[in-house]
């Protein structure tokens, strides 16, 4: 009798493992998909510190120094996506 109860808890043990392995691949599966938004993020922290460095030496507030830093590096990245959109409106318009 002692060996039913065992290989029952067993066999428990064994459903809750399965389970901690399914929830672990699925944690693993979302951290997995930003890993590359969590690079893309260094390499723009990383790239930034030295604009911001010479910035704030020539600026008083460390928050205007961060600002203008963000400007200079997301600038151009914001008229690109004004271009494309620009463009995208005149060839939709173009179709009409």
């Amino acid at each position: 009798m002692a060996t039913d109860f065992s290989l029952d808890a067993d066999r428990r043990r064994v459903g809750w493992w399965l389970v901690a392995v399914v929830l672990l691949g699925a944690v693993g599966l979302f951290f997995y998909s930003f890993v590359g938004t969590f690079v893309l993020g260094l390499f723009v922290y990383y790239g930034a510190r030295p604009i911001n460095r010479r910035i704030r030496a020539a600026v008083d507030s460390p928050g205007i120094a961060a600002t203008i830093t963000l400007l200079f590096n997301r600038g151009p990245d914001a008229g690109v996506v004004r271009v494309y959109r620009r463009r995208r409106v005149r060839a939709v318009h173009e179709r009409r």
